[in-house]
C-alpha cells in the first residue's frame, strides 16, 4: 500500500516539475516595454469613440505629416488606383467623396449624408480643420502640388519616420538594422524585439550587426503585454 502510494507522489511531483519547466520555457522571453503612441490606432482603423482623433490639433499634425510621408504614396499603399478608387470596388470613388464634401461646407441644401457629416464635425468643434484638410487633399487629386504650409508645420517626425517604412515592401540590411536602432530609442521595445527575433516576415532574411542577446540586453522588460507598432505576424 505504501509503495503505491509513494509511486502516486513520484509521478504527482514529476508532473508538477514538468509543468513548472513548461511554463518557465514559455515564459523565458518576456513582454517588453512599448511607448504608447497616441497615433496607434491607425494601425487599426477608425473608431469613432475615438476623442484624440477628433482634436483639431490632432487632425492638423496628422494632415502636415501625411502630406510629408506623401499622400499618394499613402493612397497607393492602401490600393486606392491612381484615379481614387479602390482596386477591390471602382465604384467608390475617394475624389468624388471629397469633392461633395468640399462642396457642401456650409451648406443649406446639402443632401443628408453630408449635411449630418458637416453637423458632427461642428458639434466636436473640428469643421474648420476639417475643411481645410479636405480642400487640401482635393488639390492634390487634381495634381497640384502638395500645398506648403505658411506657417511651422506640425509634422510628428516619429509618425513620419514609422510611415516611410511602413511604406516599404521590403527593407535591406542597412535599413532593417537602422530601423531597429531607432525603435530602441524610440522606446518601442516589443516592436524592437519583434523585429528582431524574427517575429515579423518583413525582417527575414536580414544580416543583423548584433547578436540577438545584444539586442535584448537594450530592451526594458514590461509586467503586461504593450500593443505594439510592429506586430508579431507569425502565427
Amino acid at each position: 500500500m505504501r509503495s503505491k502510494i509513494l509511486k502516486s507522489l513520484l509521478v504527482i511531483c514529476n508532473i508538477s516539475l514538468f509543468v513548472r519547466c513548461k511554463n518557465n520555457e514559455s515564459n523565458e522571453i518576456p513582454f517588453f516595454y512599448e511607448n504608447e503612441l497616441s497615433f496607434l490606432f491607425l494601425k487599426e482603423g477608425y473608431d469613432k469613440s475615438n476623442r484624440w482623433i477628433k482634436q483639431p490639433s490632432n487632425i492638423e499634425m496628422l494632415h502636415e505629416t501625411f502630406k510629408e510621408i506623401g499622400y499618394l504614396r499613402i493612397l497607393e499603399h492602401l490600393n486606392w488606383t491612381e484615379d481614387w478608387t479602390l482596386q477591390i470596388d471602382n465604384k467608390k470613388s475617394l475624389k468624388n467623396l471629397i469633392d461633395s464634401l468640399e462642396i457642401t461646407y456650409q451648406s443649406d441644401y446639402a443632401p443628408k449624408y453630408y449635411k449630418e457629416f458637416w453637423k458632427r464635425r461642428i458639434k466636436e468643434g473640428n469643421e474648420q480643420v476639417v475643411h481645410k484638410v479636405i480642400s487640401e487633399i482635393k488639390s492634390i487629386s487634381l495634381g497640384e502640388p502638395e500645398p506648403i504650409t505658411v506657417k511651422f508645420p506640425i509634422v510628428n517626425d516619429t509618425l513620419k519616420y514609422l510611415g516611410l517604412i511602413e511604406l516599404k515592401d521590403s527593407l535591406n540590411n542597412y535599413e532593417a538594422n537602422q530601423f531597429l536602432n531607432k525603435l530602441i530609442e524610440f522606446q518601442l521595445h516589443q516592436s524592437a524585439w519583434n523585429v528582431r527575433s524574427g517575429e515579423n516576415f518583413k525582417f527575414d532574411n536580414i544580416k543583423w550587426d548584433k547578436k540577438a542577446s545584444e539586442t535584448y540586453e537594450k530592451l526594458k522588460v514590461s509586467d503586461k503585454y504593450m500593443e505594439p507598432w510592429i506586430k508579431d505576424n507569425t502565427k
